[in-house]
């Protein structure tokens, strides 16, 4: 074989990550590990197979599972100020809840995605702080992945459903748009 041959061959060195995947995720977490983040909703057996499914796919990166991080809340409140520095990236995990009778899974993404207020602040720092954030959306026993996503306050709120996670075209990429009334008197 000719040398013009064997450059074939080869593969493609340094080829960027697809726009949005997760290997562009992971590189925008520039060597940091990536928080990976669920409402209570989310069993921690689900949330054991999402966090085991991304570190099978890319076993050099790091995938913390806050659900196992923290005991609770009032462990989460008093180290998450002091811990959220170290992540380089963020992944909301929600399940469908209120699936309307004979959805398809298959078909899209279905369902409510609902966070908590303790989620919404975890992402809301990272955004604030630069840092990307994409959304696996469990429909089971199908999963979505969507690198642009918005996150909607209820008119009615508790701590456990605190917001509305809504796949947004608008958004960009890793960068949710936050419609929450409590971020903007923050922010003033």
């Amino acid at each position: 074989m000719t040398r013009e041959f064997l450059a074939d061959l080869e593969p493609a060195c340094n080829s960027a990550p697809l726009l949005g995947s997760l290997a562009d995720l992971i590189t925008r977490a520039q060597g940091r590990p990536i928080y990976c983040t669920a409402p209570l909703a989310v069993r921690r057996a689900l949330m054991n197979v999402v966090v085991g499914s991304l570190r099978c796919g890319f076993p050099a990166a790091a995938f913390v599972d806050a659900l196992s991080l923290y005991r609770n809340y009032s462990d989460w409140d008093s180290r998450w100020r002091s811990e959220q520095e170290r992540y380089g990236a963020g992944i909301v995990v929600t399940r469908a809840e209120n699936l309307p009778e004979g959805t398809d899974p298959f078909a899209g993404l279905a369902g409510e995605h609902v966070i908590g207020f303790r989620v919404v602040i975890e992402v809301e720092t990272l955004v604030r702080d630069g840092r990307p954030v994409a959304w696996h959306a469990v429909v089971f026993p199908t999963s979505y992945w969507l690198s642009r996503f918005a996150i909607v306050s209820f008119r009615r709120i508790c701590g456990t459903r605190y917001a509305g996670v809504l796949a947004a075209r608008n958004a960009q990429v890793f960068r949710p748009i936050i419609h929450s009334p409590f971020f903007r008197t923050l922010r003033a």
